[in-house]
């Protein structure tokens, strides 16, 4: 039984730096003082909190681990001050393999550690290849307090949750590393009102807070009691610091209701990912400056405003391009003085000349614009240390469109997506109407033939694996529901040929189902045989 009748649990929505074992361990040295003043006894920090995540192959280089049970030891001393005691998520090395475990800290010592008992399921946060799984857990006791404590993949099913309660959990505490996804907050308190329902114990969940390579991670770390009800909820999307209260009566913990912050609308939860994912890409790797070509297009725009808003119009600058048309040009020039960006203009003619010179006769028909415009922008981002940001979309980068850019902050939104965000920036004033018109005439490097976007993006969906369609084959589906047999075939065959491309697409946010890849073989005969 506890030693008092109260609880006060701390919880650290934390953003770690990844691979930055030091950094992140100062960090939690002073989330744990803040959580001390505030009268604590437990701060629960999320999953890989210690590294970061998704750790790839850190979790296999034996110098990392190391690091890691190093700054466990350093972090347990800590608590040898006699103020709250620490539960996180680190890896853990044992017997030759890695496991994605959660510690308990206090009194100076390692007082318990779990590994990760569910494999997960393959995707951005869940390596299923880097993490062993270990055996079903029991309880940590926590100064009397045994607590059910549950590590990513864990909180998903009731295997685990009913095993901690059977060994007499009196608390369920999930340390999770959950993606950013649109509604994924709400499925997550779902899930975790399926323990509550089969446990009978309450819940408290702590989430990643951040982004890391292609993904975001939005916090909205929360609290419920066995009556199902919340009782804490984090804002989304910021890192900060939670207090919890907990009292014992006779129906065992309950955790004091706190009001709850008003959840935001889905397209500004989108825009605050958005922000978050450009934000972390500037100030995770160094980058002073973001460098964009505007084209005139909507998507174009948008990016344009995410860079604005990620870091400042003085810190922005765009690039305007020959080619574009008439309208197209004024619109891109209509951006920059709107958002207050500097530009640069390049010319290509004495480039294009001096290519064609070199390459001879044969090569006269060849349009090496687009080539030089990709080398012009990255030679220009590489002279002034900036981020290139490219404009594509996630319909884009599906068809190998992506073009030049060390990051794309849409490619995880479809293009009819990209289109109703920059609806929502017009409602507010960010944006003019006129700044998403389309263009006058389809970009030079899109295909032709293709259906305009709103019969193109379903089509899309589904041949990415994104649109269920049941047990029914990609093409049945998409022709069930009135598409085009000859338009889905080209499609198709697109998006096959460019598998080489897409893995050569600079890196964006994965906030669709599926997450930002996509991965086919680069040879694939399967869509030729289709008729």
């Amino acid at each position: 039984m506890p030693e008092s009748v109260s609880l006060r649990i701390a919880l650290a929505q934390t953003d770690p730096w990844m691979g930055d074992i030091r950094r992140n361990v100062a960090r939690l040295l002073a989330l744990r003082a803040e959580a001390a003043a505030q009268g604590a006894d437990l701060l629960v920090a999320p999953r890989l909190a210690l590294l970061g995540a998704p750790p790839e192959d850190l979790a296999r280089d034996p110098a990392v681990l190391s690091a890691c049970e190093a700054a466990i030891r350093h972090l347990a001393e800590a608590t040898g001050d006699g103020g709250p005691g620490l539960l996180l998520g680190a890896p853990w090395r044992e017997a030759g393999r890695c496991h994605d475990a959660a510690f308990l800290l206090d009194g100076g010592q390692v007082r318990a550690r779990r590994a990760r008992h569910e494999p997960g399921e393959p995707g951005l946060a869940e390596d299923v290849m880097l993490f062993a799984t270990g055996p079903a857990p029991g309880p940590m006791v926590f100064r009397g307090l045994r607590l059910g404590v549950m590590v990513g993949a864990d909180a998903a099913g009731p295997a685990v949750a009913e095993t901690l309660s059977e060994s007499g959990a009196e608390l369920l505490l999930a340390l999770e590393a959950d993606p950013f996804r649109p509604g994924g907050a709400e499925r997550r308190i779902d899930r975790a009102v399926a323990r509550v329902v089969e446990t009978g114990l309450p819940l408290l969940s702590v989430n990643l807070v951040g982004a890391q390579d292609g993904i975001a991670f939005d916090g909205a770390s929360f609290a419920l009691n066995a009556d199902r009800r919340l009782a804490l909820r984090l804002p989304g999307l910021a890192e900060t610091l939670g207090i919890s209260e907990w009292r014992q009566g006779g129906a065992g913990w309950e955790a004091v209701p706190q009001p709850l912050p008003e959840p935001p609308g889905e397209a500004g939860l989108l825009w605050e990912a958005l922000l978050t994912g450009l934000r972390a890409q500037l100030m995770k790797n160094g980058h002073g400056e973001i460098l964009l070509e505007l084209d005139g297009t909507p998507a174009a725009a948008l990016t344009a405003l995410l860079a604005v808003e990620a870091i400042g119009a003085a810190r922005v600058r765009a690039v305007l391009l020959p080619g574009l048309g008439i309208r197209s040009g004024r619109r891109a020039a209509e951006c920059a003085l709107r958002l207050g960006i500097g530009t640069d203009t390049l010319p290509t003619g004495s480039a294009t000349g001096a290519v064609h010179s070199v390459l001879g006769a044969e090569a006269r028909d060849l349009d090496v614009s687009p080539r030089l415009r990709h080398l012009l922008l990255e030679a220009l981002a590489e002279v002034r240390g900036a981020l290139l940001l490219s404009s594509g979309t996630r319909s884009r980068y599906l068809l190998g469109l992506m073009g030049p850019g060390a990051y794309a902050p849409l490619s995880g939104l479809y293009d009819s997506e990209a289109a109703v965000l920059a609806r929502w920036g017009l409602e507010r004033g960010w944006l003019t109407e006129v700044l998403l018109r389309p263009s006058e005439a389809p970009a030079p490097d899109l295909p032709a033939g293709l259906p305009p976007v709103e019969r193109l993006d379903p089509i899309l969906r589904v041949l990415a694996g994104e649109a269920g369609t049941g047990d029914r084959p990609p093409l049945d589906a998409l022709l069930r529901d009135g598409h085009d047999r000859a338009t889905v075939l080209r499609v198709w065959r697109l998006m096959d040929g460019a598998a080489y491309k897409r893995r050569t697409s600079p890196p964006g946010w994965g906030i669709g189902p599926a997450g930002p890849a996509r991965h086919t073989p680069i040879t694939n005969g399967f869509t030729a045989q289709l008729a």
